[in-house]
């Protein structure tokens, strides 16, 4: 598999990073070793049309193992997955994952059999595609292409280190951030903006509910700064502690980022009051946020339940007052 090399040590790469950072539990990374590869169902991809050698790769890859599981998790760039074949045990499996899916209702145009998708997207999302004739990638947004295009066969090629480099460092580097209720894509430096002007009072308060959730979610990447992650280094030679993190970064959801939740609901009831009930319909993080804080690996024991109330545990941090 020296030919694929490149692919496989890149994807290598970028999971092994998420487990370090904590994006994605240990236990979702598979790697190819002789018991995955008796679950690889090499019979039903070959019925599905790949090529002899696409399905040699396709048992040779590192996977996470998504299989089924709810879309959009784990994202590895915005409204883009990734991709496991080891899992799928039929023919129509393989043959949906060979479907252009470029939202034209051309589903029976499917990408080449030596071909291999290592993303699917949705609405802006990407999909990454592999040729393994070429060894090269393509990386390709649907939603991009001009009005009288299909397809991918109009967009340059590339090694995947070259496409995936910028998603590893874009990680690496805390420019984008997976927290326990969501990804933060939007740079941290552009959580102080103000609203635009020809937004409704509904609107501006929406906008103000969103940007003081992203403002105290984005303390996580202190977090992870307090415990020794290097935002330039590969090999984390500071001994970042992961445990320790993963116990700090539940205690700022308790500490940082519920008041801030739990002002945003005060914020909605007091505007049902002086809007004569009108619903703002202000994002609902309560639920997200309980279950981010009992399910983040079991680290506190020690936290009382999250209840329903207005009341904030710890003085509020950030003001996202009605003007």
């Amino acid at each position: 598999m020296s030919r694929h090399a490149n692919l496989i040590s890149s994807m290598s790469e970028l999971y092994h990073l998420l487990v370090q950072l904590a994006v994605i539990d240990a236990t979702l990374l598979v790697t190819p070793d002789d018991a995955i590869i008796k679950i690889f169902s090499r019979k039903a991809a070959l019925e599905a049309g790949y090529t002899s050698e696409a399905v040699n790769l396709m048992s040779k890859l590192p996977y996470l193992a998504v299989g089924d599981i709810t879309w959009g998790e784990p994202e590895l760039k915005r409204s883009t997955v990734p991709v496991d074949y080891y899992c799928r045990d039929n023919t129509g499996h393989f043959q949906a994952l060979r479907w252009m899916d470029d939202d034209l209702e051309n589903e029976d145009n499917m990408i080449p059999g030596h071909s291999i998708k290592m993303t699917e997207h949705e609405n802006y999302g990407y999909s990454l595609i592999y040729n393994t004739e070429t060894c090269l990638m393509t990386s390709w947004q649907p939603s991009a292409n001009p009005p009288d295009v299909q397809g991918y066969a109009h967009l340059p090629t590339w090694l995947p280190s070259e496409i995936l480099e910028p998603w590893i460092v874009s990680f690496r580097s805390l420019s984008v951030l997976k927290t326990p209720l969501f990804m933060l894509w939007e740079p941290r430096t552009q959580q102080d903006a103000q609203s635009p002007e020809d937004y409704t009072d509904r609107d501006a308060l929406h906008w103000r509910a969103e940007r003081a959730v992203d403002r105290a979610l984005w303390g996580i990447a202190d977090v992870y700064m307090q415990c020794g992650w290097e935002v330039s280094s590969q090999e984390q030679q500071n001994g970042f502690d992961r445990h320790e993190f993963v116990t700090r970064r539940t205690r700022h959801l308790q500490e940082a980022v519920r008041p801030v939740i739990d002002r945003i609901g005060e914020k909605g009831r007091r505007y049902r009051e002086s809007h004569h009930g009108y619903d703002p319909r202000l994002p609902d993080y309560r639920m997200m946020l309980y279950k981010a804080i009992h399910e983040d690996e079991g680290c506190l024991t020690d936290l009382e339940p999250y209840e329903d109330t207005h009341e904030p545990l710890v003085q509020p941090r950030l003001d996202i007052s009605v003007k």
